[in-house]
């Protein structure tokens, strides 16, 4: 049966059914429920013109790190998540893989065998964002600490700017007021005209 929604929690680590991504050739559900194979995509835009297909693909059962509890998400039962990935043996030699097992890989978290109920060393793709629909996760079997968290948080790459991240810190702001000031040019001056003070304009000359 499915995971419970109670256990469907931001940080926990759970098995989920994941399909690869599709490709040609690739078997498809036409509107009279056969299956033919489309060698290509062009084959298949040409049969099926925009339609809805349900496509044929391979699946695997693999663990991801939730990043959204259910509740908070509505009626939307989609679910975030990271993919997380088994490391191989010939990954170990890597200089990459020592920077992951030293927590200095900017892109990938380390998860040692056993301690999250991995049965093998993994590894957290920051960057892998995916979605899955809370029927196809089985089962949680761990979590990461709030801290941990926090940590995979700080790595992975924000496609909107928060409102925090929009407004401008304070010194900022005085900054670029100080900027706008020494940048703005100064005001023309007017013109200015010498008068004389009334009487003291010379006297005509006088007749002799």
């Amino acid at each position: 049966m499915p995971a419970s929604v109670e256990s469907l929690r931001r940080g926990a680590i759970a098995y989920g059914v994941f399909p690869f991504a599709a490709q040609f050739p690739m078997r498809y559900l036409d509107d009279r429920g056969a299956t033919p194979l489309a060698a290509t995509i062009d084959e298949y835009v040409k049969r099926r013109r925009g339609a809805a297909t349900t496509v044929q693909s391979e699946a695997k059962l693999r663990p991801l790190l939730l990043l959204l509890h259910d509740g908070t998400r509505g009626d939307n039962d989609q679910l975030l998540g990271l993919r997380i990935n088994t490391v191989k043996p010939r990954h170990r030699d890597s200089p990459s893989w020592r920077r992951i097992a030293a927590g200095e890989h900017p892109l990938f978290f380390h998860l040692p065998r056993g301690r999250y109920g991995l049965p093998e060393e993994s590894i957290i793709a920051i960057n892998a964002l995916t979605a899955i629909h809370k029927s196809a996760v089985w089962r949680t079997i761990g979590a990461v600490s709030r801290h941990e968290m926090q940590t995979i948080n700080a790595h992975r790459p924000r496609t909107r700017p928060s409102a925090t991240d929009r407004r401008p810190s304070p010194r900022a702001a005085q900054t670029r007021r100080h900027h706008q000031i020494a940048t703005k040019p100064a005001a023309a001056s007017s013109p200015q005209l010498t008068t004389q003070p009334q009487g003291a304009a010379n006297p005509p000359p006088r007749p002799h």
